[in-house]
């Protein structure tokens, strides 16, 4: 059950802002990484784009064609 909430709340970090920017402030490992994707993208939008391609990753792999077996 835990694992579906942690689930929960990293979908709706990637995919809202708001919920964003306060756990990017509070962590100085993704406040790097937010910094570097913002440098990557040079657009807020393509950002957001990067972002909605986290969450849909993290939801369900198999929808990017990732195969996460192992073996």
């Amino acid at each position: 059950m835990r694992t579906l909430v942690a689930l929960a709340a990293t979908l709706r970090m990637r995919r809202d802002p708001a919920f964003r920017a306060p756990a990017v402030a509070g962590n100085p490992q993704a406040a790097a990484i937010d910094g570097r994707v913002r440098s990557l993208t040079g657009s807020p939008h393509l950002t957001r784009e990067v972002s909605a391609l986290a969450a849909l990753i993290f939801a369900d792999p198999r929808q990017v064609g990732l195969n996460l077996r192992r073996g």
